[in-house]
């Protein structure tokens, strides 16, 4: 399982794969979009000898401009993902592709805030009802420095009290925000974390250690639950000098 920190709403070109979002599996055929909220939990299995896909990523300062246009100016929205097979919303996004490859300065910010209106006429949005929009702010914000620098072993009563969150609330917000038991997000902010330290050059032994894995067979486990390649293989694409 893996999440992205930015909004994805992704055309499949060409291809055939199925996804796997809380707890069911989708089938995600040529034709079909991807809808994925910041930090969604989801694991992709291709099938096609070619898989090709158009993907806009949308920050989160981005989305709320987007959203405060479309709403009430009060709640953020949500994608109603993870797949649709809805041709409309699938040919506004090949005609941003072929506008992007042929005339990119033709292409702003109001041509996503109409395709995200098209996406919420559809039927594909909802209310982000899950926890005050304070809360997921400050959980955003943490979650993405601790994914991209990697701070050290995290323990799920810290984050909690960063949000000023019982563990019981906290567990709940991971639950509805993105499908994630607080011990599996830990483990993925662990292996964040050793990514950090392999790219910073630290040797696999003391990565392990640093990120708080009990031993290195338990750092390769999750590296490949995670990321699908071992620590070993994520070092010599980060540091190819390395043997």
């Amino acid at each position: 399982m893996h999440c992205h920190p930015t909004y994805n709403i992704g055309a499949v070109l060409d291809g055939h794969a199925t996804v796997e979002c809380d707890g069911h599996a989708h089938e995600q055929p040529t034709g079909s979009t991807t809808l994925f909220n910041a930090f969604d939990a989801h694991a992709s299995a291709w099938y096609g000898e070619r898989n090709h896909y158009f993907v806009i990523n949308i920050g989160e300062a981005t989305w709320q401009r987007l959203c405060m246009a479309l709403g009430d100016g009060h709640q953020p929205l949500q994608l109603r993902g993870p797949i649709s097979r809805d041709q409309i919303i699938f040919h506004m996004m090949l005609g941003l592709r072929e506008e992007l490859l042929s005339r990119p300065e033709n292409v702003g910010l109001d041509d996503i805030a109409a395709l995200l209106a098209t996406i919420a006429r559809r039927g594909f949005t909802r209310d982000d009802e899950t926890a005050p929009l304070e809360a997921l702010d400050a959980f955003r914000d943490r979650l993405s420095l601790a994914t991209e620098q990697g701070e050290g072993p995290l323990r799920i009563e810290e984050l909690a009290g960063h949000l000023d969150l019982s563990r019981f609330q906290f567990s709940r917000l991971l639950r509805n925000m993105i499908g994630l038991q607080p011990r599996r997000l830990r483990l993925q902010l662990m292996v964040a974390t050793a990514q950090s330290e392999i790219v910073s050059g630290v040797p696999l032994s003391s990565a392990a250690m640093n990120a708080g894995f009990s031993d290195q067979s338990h750092m390769n486990r999750e590296f490949r639950r995670t990321l699908g390649i071992t620590p070993r293989e994520y070092q010599r694409v980060v540091r190819p000098g390395i043997l």
